[in-house]
């Protein structure tokens, strides 16, 4: 397997291990300051700030047009999923 680029990085190892859409959005949210730059330090330390808030930052753009994307009923039972929470709204 051909090393990951930052973008698959995050896709692929802290993305996937989140469980919805909108968990994930919560959580590439957090991770950017009031200047829009996003912060995670394992993805920094691997690849260097710039190249990991790129790929944050595309991952953020991937989420919102993927929401944005999925009809509202689908979304709302991701809400109501049981065992799910909602806390990250």
């Amino acid at each position: 397997m051909p090393p990951l680029n930052a973008s698959e990085d995050f896709a692929r190892r802290t993305l996937s291990a989140i469980r919805g859409l909108l968990p994930r959005l919560a959580y590439v949210t957090r991770l950017r300051d009031k200047s829009g730059t996003y912060h995670h330090w394992g993805l920094a330390r691997t690849y260097g700030a710039d190249a990991a808030s790129e790929a944050m930052l595309q991952a953020h753009k991937e989420l919102v047009t993927a929401i944005l994307r999925t009809p509202l009923a689908k979304l709302m039972a991701e809400l109501d999923a049981p065992g799910e929470d909602a806390a990250f709204l």
